[in-house]
């Protein structure tokens, strides 16, 4: 027999948040008001309704909520009331995995999408490859974990082309979310080790080779570091870098002897361990020029031939090591414009030397050089020259 006072309101249960927005309830005043939630049997909350209703509140996806509320007139008779029920929705959200993978080839990777899924409806979890195609169970190659504790994709037989971004979608009705997972696959960095020892002659270009049959994948980067403390990565007027899969060599310029020592390659492209190669390296010094090359005297015979004693004092400074013999070289030309070449070897400690039958009216040019030995290296020291010509009765000469 009362006139019932409508109420209007609103209720919301979407992206996990319970709200009641009371619009308009005339005359009557709410007199029982709750709420309470629960899932999985589990009560999550139950308290009054504040007198502003609900705003917002945090409930977890996929809890049953009840709203219950009766209201009264001005003299506190009881004109109606109301129960509701909703399910708490929400779109899909996860605690994330790693967002990058950087491997070497292998026999498997899991990658994590990450754990404790939530979201209601049903979140469906999707798997796309670094070319955007959908993964399925029917490719051998994959196996899917989407519980709600774990979201991940084991990859068998991992290989280089796998290397991209690969993604991991989660979605409901509510939303999706999408995670991107950068995957560098790689091969370790692998060279066939050179020589560890080199020598040179200064101020000689020297060839440090690190190795051949460089692989790896990406391309290995090379470094150059010199007794620990010095690097070279790049070419300067000094030095110049061979970077090929071929041959992996630092070619040194004008050396001297602080070049000398350890010499370290190191080949790295991120993926393994890195690649060292030891080379050391010894600087030697060549010999100086002998000085004062001449002649100590001539002698001619009754066929008019020559014979004359060419004499020198050994190189100030005999090398390191001390060079091994000098080397003569003749050079003639007779009155007919014939040219005649010969070498003669001579030992280390020999200040003079006698050249015989010399032909009158001819010109001898001759070098002497004091040559150093190490190992496979032969070098020549500063040459030292002299030009003899042998007239019937006399001998003239030049100083070096």
């Amino acid at each position: 027999e009362y006139n019932k006072e409508e109420a209007y309101y609103i209720l919301e249960c979407s992206n996990g948040e319970l709200s009641l927005t009371l619009c308009e309830y005339n005359s009557a005043d709410l007199y029982e008001k709750q709420y309470s939630c629960e899932k999985d049997g589990e009560e999550l909350e139950s308290d009054n309704i504040p007198n502003g209703g609900l705003n917002g509140l945090k409930v977890a996806p996929g809890a049953h909520c009840t709203v219950v509320w009766g209201y009264v007139n001005d003299d506190f008779y009881y004109i109606g009331g109301f129960t509701e029920y909703c399910i708490i929705s929400a779109p899909p959200d996860i605690h994330r995995g790693p967002t990058s993978r950087k491997e070497v080839v292998q026999n498997g990777i899991t990658l994590h999408c990450g754990t404790n899924v939530t979201g209601y409806p049903h979140v469906n979890v999707e798997w796309r490859d670094n070319n955007n195609t959908l993964l399925t169970n029917e490719i051998k190659r994959f196996t899917f974990e989407d519980g709600p504790e774990n979201v991940s994709l084991t990859i068998e037989e991992v290989e280089i082309e796998d290397s991209g971004n690969w993604s991991c979608v989660l979605s409901n009705t509510e939303g999706s979310l999408e995670m991107l997972i950068d995957m560098q696959i790689g091969d370790p960095p692998s060279i066939i080790r050179g020589p560890n020892t080199s020598a040179v002659f200064s101020p000689n270009q020297v060839f440090l080779e690190c190795g051949t049959n460089l692989t790896g994948h990406p391309q290995p980067t090379v470094m150059w570091s010199h007794n620990g403390t010095f690097n070279v990565s790049r070419n300067t007027s000094k030095f110049t870098l061979y970077n090929e899969r071929n041959a992996v060599v630092l070619r040194i310029d004008d050396t001297d002897e602080s070049d000398g020592g350890e010499w370290v390659c190191s080949v790295d492209n991120g993926f393994g361990a890195s690649t060292t190669v030891q080379v050391y390296l010894s600087v030697l010094d060549p010999p100086s020029m002998p000085s004062n090359l001449g002649i100590n005297w001539t002698q001619f015979t009754e066929n008019l031939t020559a014979s004359i004693q060419m004499a020198w004092e050994p190189p100030l400074i005999l090398g390191n090591p001390e060079f091994a013999f000098y080397e003569l070289q003749a050079s003639t030309e007779d009155e007919n414009g014939t040219l005649y070449n010969t070498v003669t070897t001579l030992p280390n400690n020999s200040t003079s030397h006698i050249l015989e039958d010399l032909s009158v009216n001819t010109t001898y040019n001759y070098t002497l050089a004091p040559i150093a030995v190490y190992g496979d290296l032969r070098e020549s020291g500063p040459i030292a020259f002299l030009q003899v010509h042998i007239t019937e009765l006399e001998s003239s000469r030049q100083s070096p």
